[in-house]
């Protein structure tokens, strides 16, 4: 999975939407317009705090 992350990372993806796209990988499902949503809880919403996905929960 570590792999996977960085393979992500590389390719310009954030953290909140890193997780979507484990999560979908997990259930064996894309969502491309859903991870790009994700895109506005990166960085703790651009604020450096807590995670926008621990936000969003």
């Amino acid at each position: 999975m570590e792999q996977r992350i960085q393979e992500l990372m590389l390719k310009g993806y954030c953290c909140s939407q890193i997780i979507m796209i484990l999560g979908l990988e997990k259930l064996d499902k894309e969502n491309p317009d859903l991870v790009k949503s994700m895109a506005g809880l990166c960085k703790g919403m651009w604020l450096g705090k807590t995670c926008g996905t621990l936000s969003a929960a």
